[in-house]
């Protein structure tokens, strides 16, 4: 336990009680002995907190109270990490069992990366699965082009890193960690990846990314928009548009369409919890 770093989850949550058991119980019951978890709630009204209440005595800290949205849910928890690695699971997302123990032994074996993401298992409401997302490794080439693709829940950055930039910026509701990511990038962190499946998310009709994608492309939405024009990397859509292509093309290469369709296909359908080892 010595050798392993420390690992903060914090859950943001307001009014999921239909998911916020399996969101806690896929964090307290991770195989890894150095960890701590904290539940920022903002205040429900729809029997969450009593859910909460069960798990206390496995959250080490939880609050429920008015807050100014996710960001700054999540920096409540941030703020008092004690761990060297910190990321956040919003409440209707799961991590995958072994999940902190991979990313530990990654973070040791690899020279103590700033920040590691891995790929993701999509979910409906039933935790039945409905797909998956490869990715290549982040890199500064294609963030700096507006092609950025990593998988949240399963993201984990140094503490150090995060309170550097000040954490989360609270004027942002959906593109938080793009802001990150940014930020990150042109800090000049590094960036890397773990083939293997850590993290599972979950697409349901009232989610904030299933609200925006059914009106417009997540690229091109207002908030990611003001992101990028005060990073100083706008470019134009058509642009965007290219290298966004250049990045699927890479994709191709790599196999990962590929091997995402033929795990898709053999999974499909089945519950999250039925599948022994992704």
């Amino acid at each position: 336990m010595s050798t392993l770093p420390k690992i903060t989850i914090v859950t943001p949550s307001f009014n999921q009680a239909s998911f916020i058991r399996e969101t806690i119980e896929s964090v307290i019951n991770q195989d890894y002995p150095n960890f701590e978890y904290f539940v920022a709630d903002g205040g429900s009204t729809d029997g969450s907190v009593d859910i909460i209440r069960e798990y206390e005595d496995k959250i080490t800290w939880w609050i429920s109270e008015k807050d100014d949205g996710q960001s700054d849910a999540i920096n409540k928890g941030f703020r008092r990490s004690t761990g060297e690695l910190c990321a956040w699971v919003n409440s209707d997302d799961v991590l995958l069992p072994n999940c902190l123990r991979e990313i530990a032994e990654f973070y040791l074996a690899n020279n103590q990366p700033d920040v590691i993401n891995s790929n993701c298992i999509y979910i409906n409401e039933d935790s039945k699965v409905i797909g998956m997302s490869i990715v290549s490794k982040q890199t500064y080439f294609f963030a700096r082009r507006c092609v950025w693709f990593m998988n949240q829940p399963a993201v984990f950055y140094k503490t150090s890193v995060i309170r550097q930039n000040n954490y989360l910026n609270p004027k942002f509701h959906i593109a938080m960690d793009v802001d990150m990511w940014i930020k990150l990038m042109k800090m000049g962190c590094r960036f890397e990846h773990i083939p293997k499946f850590l993290g599972a998310f979950r697409w349901q009709e009232n989610s904030k990314t299933s609200q925006v994608i059914k009106t417009q492309s997540i690229l091109y939405y207002p908030e990611i928009m003001v992101i990028l024009q005060q990073s100083s990397w706008n470019i134009s859509s058509f642009r965007a548009k290219v290298w966004r292509l250049v990045w699927q093309l890479l994709q191709v290469l790599e196999f990962n369409y590929l091997i995402r369709f033929f795990k898709t296909l053999s999974l499909a359908g089945k519950s999250l919890y039925a599948i022994p080892k992704f």
